[in-house]
């Protein structure tokens, strides 16, 4: 099966005289006019479909299935020693958001495997500019940035201006007032740091996956991962109303409008409300801290109409 690249929606627009559909008491969340909402650049953002099916579903050992699933988890409190778990990615306007949440993933991972020995950011950077295969700033395939991740590895790289790491993100952010150009794919640096104080040489700055794969289509095994190995990656549709997520937990409903794009994020954890026994998960999002909950938004738990528990995917670091 031929792994079709797609482009990654960031921004959604819905006219503001739809917003207050979104304050329905049976819908758990709110909605806000926001930047992300009102943006005009949503033709440009739509993209094609993409899929993980071509990963191998990773399969728990006896041990494993004996794991013990909380009503409540949150990887950041988990790990406080891994401090990149909670870190908002902003990916502006590149449809990166493939390539900045395996990169995302795979540094809480190596982290969380190493004891928190090793506690650095890896490159988004290097996915989106030296992966041809896997795609641009005009959309990508989640399966091969982790396959990437396996065959050439990721060195170090931070936030745009961060200067940290080998292969910072170049992209400066643009917050809420992107336009609709999309930006150039970076250049690739194949053996070198574009961080000229970084002093990690490049080939010693390497780290890559042993293992990568898919979590199968189940509530349950998509927890036991995190408990496991610590965040993984979500692929789902992106809805109309989406990108006026402010706060609570969002569902798609008959009033979310058509689909838009479809898009990567970071499952860090899962709750239930207190007061109205929904349950959800907890996920961080790539288009910085001015959206949604700082950056992180909540989505339901189990109604997966948008598809959110049907393409998880994540990666065992190889630390030696």
């Amino acid at each position: 099966m031929e792994l079709i690249p797609f482009a990654v929606l960031f921004f959604v627009s819905v006219a503001a005289d739809e917003v207050d559909i979104l304050h329905d008491s049976d819908n758990h969340w709110i909605s806000s006019e926001n930047g992300f909402a009102n943006s005009k650049v949503l033709s440009s953002l739509v993209g094609a479909h993409f899929t993980v099916k071509d990963l191998k579903v990773k399969k728990f050992t006896k041990k494993e299935l004996k794991v013990e699933i909380p009503e409540n988890y949150n990887a950041i409190d988990a790990y406080p020693q891994c401090n990149f778990i909670g870190s908002i990615k902003t990916q502006s306007n590149c449809m990166s958001c493939w390539a900045v949440s395996v990169a995302s993933a795979l540094s809480d991972r190596l982290c969380i495997a190493s004891n928190g020995k090793i506690n650095k950011e890896l490159s988004a950077e290097e996915i989106l500019s030296c992966c041809s295969k896997c795609g641009t700033c005009k959309g990508g395939c989640t399966a091969k940035a982790w396959a990437f991740t396996k065959s050439r590895g990721l060195v170090s790289g931070g936030d745009y201006g961060s200067n940290e790491g080998c292969q910072p993100y170049s992209i400066k952010p643009c917050g809420k007032k992107c336009d609709k150009d999309i930006a150039a794919t970076p250049k690739c640096h194949k053996h070198s740091c574009t961080n000229e104080n970084y002093k990690v040489p490049f080939n010693k700055d390497i780290h890559r996956t042993e293992k990568i794969y898919r979590v199968n289509e189940s509530i349950t095994d998509i927890q036991r991962e995190i408990l496991l190995h610590g965040p993984v990656v979500a692929n789902y549709d992106v809805y109309a109303d989406f990108g006026n997520y402010s706060r609570g937990i969002y569902r798609w409903r008959e009033t979310s409008g058509k689909k838009l794009g479809e898009h990567s994020v970071k499952i860090i954890g899962w709750g239930t409300c207190p007061m109205c026994g929904m349950k959800y998960w907890i996920a961080a999002n790539t288009w910085g801290p001015d959206w949604g909950e700082k950056g992180f938004f909540k989505i339901m738990r189990g109604w997966n109409k948008v598809g959110f528990e049907n393409q998880v995917s994540a990666g065992i670091p190889k630390l030696s």
